[in-house]
């Protein structure tokens, strides 16, 4: 076994490995970096012991980290030790407990929200935003999911995301009012629905629109809750929850099981089971 490797050759191999080329890659490479800051770039991963981390934690509060934040910083780091005793650098690979994380209130759009942001994004000539934010109410998507499509994604009625977070492609139908964006957009000539739209250009729209509808201190105003209203819909409308989580593409139940509770009709009839008649 090799004892005199260091935390910075834990880095290098997790992103030759690993990080490089990822969806992920620059975030999960600030995190890395963020532990190297701390540890040190010399220190032998063997040297890394249970309270350093513990150490390395407080740290992080003490710098005003909230507990999400930990926890992406601390899967770095376990991921850099892990690869070193993949590589037999170490013997051993302390135990990392996740930080608790409180359970976010779910924001979605109400239809009178909806209707304020679509009318306001019109009047600031932000059509191609318009017609996005429609988009991804009606099928779910993520920002990214949909900014990447191209228009073979896109026929009879369907669209299909091959480029998700999840690594998995999932096909869905497609609303009468999303499909008739699809074709009047077709008609641009683009080589996507979206084609000239990026992450930062609709983020940085998102935050312009959100003050001038006076939603500045709603900090759950964000572009994702788009995605929350469409689960949050569905849910409510009674589809199964397996079928929202299909719609959606999550990869577990338990991401689709935060929208359970939006299904009072679903709960009642449980209650009328119950009586005896």
């Amino acid at each position: 076994m090799t004892t005199n490797k260091t935390l910075n050759d834990a880095y290098n191999g997790v992103v030759a490995r690993y990080w490089a080329g990822s969806k992920n890659e620059l975030g999960a490479c600030r995190n890395g970096l963020c532990a190297l800051g701390y540890f040190g770039h010399t220190i032998f991963v063997k040297d890394i012991t249970p309270n350093k981390i513990e150490a390395y934690i407080q740290h992080l509060r003490d710098n005003g980290n909230k507990n999400p934040t930990i926890n992406r910083k601390l899967a770095a780091l376990s991921k850099m030790l892990r690869y070193a005793y993949n590589m037999e650098w170490t013997d051993r690979i302390p135990r990392i407990e996740k930080t608790k994380e409180s359970k976010n209130r779910i924001r979605w759009l109400t239809k009178e929200e909806e209707q304020k942001l679509l009318y306001v994004l019109l009047e600031a000539n932000k059509k191609e935003m318009a017609d996005l934010v429609v988009f991804l109410i009606d099928t779910g998507a993520r920002v990214g999911e949909a900014i990447r499509l191209e228009w073979r994604d896109v026929a009879n009625g369907k669209v299909t995301f091959w480029d998700t977070k999840n690594g998995e492609s999932r096909t869905i139908p497609l609303t009468k009012r999303a499909w008739r964006t699809m074709q009047e957009l077709r008609e641009n000539g683009k080589a996507g629905p979206f084609y000239t739209m990026n992450q930062s250009a609709f983020n940085h729209t998102w935050n312009h629109v959100r003050d001038i509808m006076g939603m500045t201190d709603d900090k759950e105003f964000v572009p994702h809750a788009l995605r929350h209203t469409c689960a949050s819909r569905l849910v409510q409308a009674g589809i199964p929850i397996t079928a929202v989580k299909e719609y959606l593409g999550h990869k577990s139940i338990q991401v689709t099981l935060r929208y359970a509770h939006l299904s009072p009709a679903q709960l009642q009839e449980a209650t009328n089971a119950l009586e005896v008649a």
